[in-house]
């Protein structure tokens, strides 16, 4: 529903005449201005209807914001107190004709909740753990990756695979394909003898269309008595 702005009086609008003519100059107002948007000019100087929507007085034009008074009405000059008002279009702003703000919140059900998809530790010599993550509907995704291993004897090697395979699951590598380099940029992360993190985020270029990934892990210690690492990865899909 439109609402009324007295020109002059409401938010930063205002109006000028032109001295020795009929043209009334708009300005301040923030829609661009069309002569049906006009509800009434009433010059209070000369006493005169110059224009009022629905009582066969609509006689002014406008072209770019300038007003244009009938003929049959006498010139304006400078001084002349005129009353405008103006029929507002629904044009998101408000009665100050400032304009209104909608923020719209990213849909929070696009995004998966984290979870958490690997976490083991003490892991033994010569060990390898594979990890499922079905892809299905969700091409973009972030791992939030954390790997120790507490000394030179200890090493993680995590590689990253995909596949379209139905039947490739979590026993083997087969029907699966490395691309760790093609993910991330290198063969792989391997850590030995320190805590390392990694942040990757599969999303835009880097989103992946695949019907299942893999994490991969291959655990090497060659010390005396247990071995002492772990790997805590995070998960968030959308």
């Amino acid at each position: 529903m439109s609402q009324t702005i007295i020109v002059g009086r409401t938010g930063n609008s205002s109006y000028s005449v032109g001295n020795g003519t009929r043209n009334i100059t708009i300005s301040g107002i923030p829609w661009t201005l069309a002569v049906e948007d006009i509800a009434l000019i009433f010059a209070d100087t000369q006493n005169l209807l110059y224009h009022a929507q629905g009582e066969d007085m609509a006689k002014c034009t406008v072209s770019s914001g300038v007003i244009t008074i009938d003929s049959s009405f006498p010139v304006l000059a400078t001084g002349d107190v005129i009353h405008i008002q103006l029929f507002e279009p629904n044009r998101g702003v408000d009665q100050d004709g400032h304009p209104l703000v909608t923020v719209q919140n990213q849909p929070q059900d696009d995004y998966t909740d984290p979870e958490t998809s690997i976490a083991e530790e003490d892991q033994a010599d010569a060990a390898v753990s594979r990890y499922v993550i079905p892809l299905q509907g969700h091409k973009e995704f972030s791992l939030d990756e954390t790997y120790f291993a507490d000394t030179a004897d200890d090493t993680i090697t995590r590689t990253i695979w995909l596949t379209d395979d139905a039947a490739a699951d979590d026993s083997a590598d087969t029907g699966w394909k490395d691309k760790t380099n093609a993910l991330t940029g290198s063969a792989s992360l391997v850590t030995t003898n320190t805590t390392q993190t990694a942040f990757n985020l599969f999303v835009g270029d880097k989103k992946v269309v695949a019907l299942k990934m893999m994490i991969r892990l291959a655990y090497v210690y060659g010390g005396v008595g247990a071995a002492n690492n772990s790997a805590d990865v995070i998960l968030v899909k959308h």
